[in-house]
């Protein structure tokens, strides 16, 4: 689909299997008012995959980017918004195309971009930012980034953005760096995001030696903070990989990744929007406490299941509306291995526990 100066809403839409030399194979628009909405784009191919939004404003809500790529070398498999004043909420960036670039916000010009509720998981890049932010403004919050590796920077800013990235999930990314790399003038700020679990450096200097990046007020996945040899030796979270990082304080416990009532509501065909990160103690013996990032609505439930798969409680139910749930298994229930199930009417997450009395 391409659009130039139009007033187009695209909702409920499957683009599949498209290809294409422009911008977007998928959808190209240019100079245009545009709602894009539940609509999936799986499997296209062009120099941006899946949208190409350029010199507009409008919205991208509740849509789903499967398996799409890039033939250019700088080219995002997902969504590229470039010159554009747009809200991008609740979307899915799910596994496919090894990909250079998995979202593009840009260029060089201002911009306002706010990033909301969006997932992206399980990619795998080839040596370039899995998000790539340059000459914009806004916000990238309560966003659950997780599971990438390959990629250079998870998040590469630079170009005079000036972003504030907080209430986020970083979780097991495998890159060069697993949350941020600074280029020239990114003026921004880093708090209150959930950090854990990746390998490799967090921050890093990516093109040229920068001044510092703030990166007060986030949680390392343990109340010591990050590790650092000469300034936090004794911190047990991630590895801060760089030393001009301003870190002191961080958070001592997790912050509420959920969206709140202040936020739009998320489409409800979306899926995938929060994690089971830990359960712990494990063994544990009737008590123990699940940390959770991200949003869920009423119908999320804890459940607890015996090795031949049957119900043996439900431990918790309702919305998702603290990062730790502590939960107690009945006193009836034996010592013996079980299955704690997290689940909504979208997605379900299964750890194994041991209940020792």
């Amino acid at each position: 689909m391409y659009f130039i100066g139009s007033n187009v809403r695209v909702t409920e839409c499957e683009l599949d299997s498209n290809s294409s030399l422009l911008q977007g194979a998928g959808i190209n628009a240019t100079a245009s008012e545009i709602s894009l909405s539940q609509s999936t784009f799986e499997m296209n191919l062009g120099l941006t995959g899946g949208a190409d939004i350029n010199d507009c404003s409008g919205e991208v809500t509740g849509c789903t980017f499967r398996s799409n790529g890039a033939n250019d070398a700088f080219g995002a498999s997902g969504l590229t918004c470039s010159n554009s004043d747009m809200l991008i909420r609740a979307n899915q960036f799910m596994p496919g195309l090894e990909a250079e670039c998995v979202i593009t916000l840009c260029c060089f010009a201002e911009a306002t971009v706010q990033f909301t509720g969006n997932v992206i998981a399980g990619q795998t890049g080839d040596d370039k930012p899995a998000i790539l932010i340059a000459g914009v403004s806004g916000t990238l919050d309560h966003n659950i980034v997780s599971g990438l590796a390959g990629f250079r920077q998870t998040i590469y800013g630079f170009q005079g953005s000036e972003l504030r990235i907080h209430h986020n999930v970083f979780s097991d990314n495998e890159n060069d760096v697993s949350v941020f790399a600074a280029g020239p003038t990114f003026n921004g700020e880093i708090d209150s995001n959930w950090i854990s679990g990746s390998s490799g450096p967090c921050f890093n200097d990516a093109v040229e030696p920068f001044d510092s990046i703030d990166a007060r007020h986030n949680w390392w996945g343990h109340a010591s903070g990050p590790y650092d040899p000469v300034r936090n030796p004794n911190g047990q979270g991630d590895t801060l990989g760089w030393d001009r990082v301003i870190f002191e304080p961080w958070l001592t416990e997790p912050p509420d990744t959920g969206l709140g009532v202040a936020n739009p509501p998320v489409p409800p065909s979306v899926i995938g929007t929060w994690q089971l990160l830990n359960i712990y103690p494990n063994p544990f013996n009737n008590t123990m406490q699940l940390e959770l990032a991200g949003f869920a609505r009423g119908e999320f439930t804890v459940r607890l299941y015996d090795l031949l798969g049957r119900q043996a409680a439900e431990l918790y139910s309702g919305r998702l509306e603290s990062p730790v749930i502590t939960v107690t298994a009945p006193a009836a229930l034996a010592s013996g291995v079980y299955f704690v199930r997290a689940a909504d009417m979208r997605q379900s997450i299964t750890r194994k526990v041991v209940l020792l009395k």
